[in-house]
């Protein structure tokens, strides 16, 4: 992930780009939580300016943060492989990269994001699908979220990359997923890596 610097007014028309993308996020009344999704936002805007100016262009789109190895096999959100037996290895949501390279972060990082947005956790579990309570619940698997008070249930890799598909599908800002099955005779391609990409 790099660090760029903009000026006051190109960041003014970045967020005129982000609202039209996200919707909500800009107008959560949370002031705490305003600056994380204003940074999902962005990143999301910034995506979209690139994809823009790649079409329009004809420009080659650069690949992004693919892993060293012989072989890496690519999927997208219509051929999402089995997941079983998967560790994460790489990722981002709406460009922005989960403090911990796990599954749990990355589904992390996508159900603050739609909360952000959506406001509520009823809306929170229809869009993302996933087992979500108010407040703090720290038995059968539940985390808590403290910064939007929320506790969501662990799931296995192959809910998380639905959790996280359902996301970035509401969010319209994307998913970038690399990972590689482990050594076990169930995995779908022991000891290989992948990339999945969503949206």
């Amino acid at each position: 992930m790099q660090i760029i610097e903009v000026s006051d007014a190109d960041f003014k028309r970045l967020q005129n780009i982000a609202e039209t993308v996200v919707g909500t996020t800009f107008r959560t009344a949370i002031p705490e939580l305003r600056a994380e999704a204003s940074k999902i936002a962005i990143a999301t805007a910034v995506c979209r300016v690139l994809d823009n100016y790649e079409a329009m262009s004809g420009a080659k789109p650069a690949l992004s943060g693919k892993p060293s190895g012989s072989r890496t096999l690519t999927y997208d959100e219509t051929n999402i492989p089995d997941m079983r037996h998967t560790k994460l290895l790489n990722g981002h949501f709406g460009n922005v990269t989960p403090e911990k390279t796990t599954w749990d972060a990355m589904v992390s990082l996508a159900l603050v994001a739609v909360h952000a947005s959506a406001g509520d956790v009823q809306s929170l579990r229809r869009i993302a699908g996933a087992n979500v309570v108010s407040g703090m619940k720290q038995t059968e698997g539940y985390k808590h979220v403290a910064e939007q008070d929320f506790s969501y249930q662990g799931v296995s890799a192959t809910d998380a990359v639905e959790i996280i598909r359902r996301c970035a599908k509401a969010l319209d800002c994307g998913a970038y997923i690399e990972f590689e099955w482990r050594s076990k005779k169930d995995a779908l391609h022991p000891g290989e890596r992948a990339v999945l990409t969503i949206g």
